[in-house]
């Protein structure tokens, strides 16, 4: 799959505002904006956090216009891999996000701390930034920026079985979900997992 931000902010603005005007009258009223915005595969060429906030800039006002009380999401920010595609980690692009006034915008962070293969709080892999375990480092971001009670959503997570190369057994998935869960609930700032 091919994906690119939109050529024209208003036609983004356009669209968030239909989609409010749609699903807030049937109860929605949490909204993440974009999906990894801190990666290449979903911020080609690569990842520019002054463009992003701009693009949740526009869609936060179209949203709020139909919904005052929405809650709005950074769009949920991916690990950093390591490779020729690598894209920006959480931590560096949540601190530009601060940096341009985007952050302080939102109602809360949304995040994707993939760990797999290893357990959520097991010493993440050399070659990924931004997992499970580096959560803490994040909420340290929007506490020096005097905004730590804004809660950091975990908006996707999870560790796949299957054949591929970092696939984990039936109990090891159990076990990441259940670890990240007793976690969470020692974390005062973490939102809902």
């Amino acid at each position: 799959a091919s994906y690119s931000r939109p050529d024209h902010l208003s036609d983004y603005a356009s669209f968030a505002r239909a989609a409010a005007e749609r699903y807030a009258p049937r109860g929605v009223g949490s909204w993440e904006i974009w999906n990894e915005p801190n990666s290449t595969k979903f911020w080609p060429p690569r990842p520019d956090a002054n463009e992003y906030g701009a693009l949740f800039r526009v869609a936060a006002t179209a949203i709020r216009r139909v919904d005052p009380k929405a809650t709005l999401l950074i769009g949920g920010l991916a690990p950093r891999y390591d490779g020729p595609d690598a894209g920006s980690s959480p931590t560096d692009y949540l601190e530009q996000l601060y940096g341009n006034g985007a952050a302080q915008l939102a109602d809360g962070i949304a995040v994707h701390p993939y760990s797999f293969p290893a357990l959520p709080m097991d010493a993440s892999p050399k070659n990924i930034v931004g997992g499970f375990q580096d959560l803490p480092a994040l909420h340290d971001v929007t506490d020096r920026h005097r905004d730590g009670r804004k809660k950091i959503w975990i908006t996707e997570f999870g560790a796949p079985t299957g054949t591929g190369p970092n696939a984990v057994s039936d109990e090891d998935q159990s076990k990441t979900l259940l670890q990240a869960r007793q976690q969470v609930q020692r974390w005062d700032w973490a939102g809902p997992l």
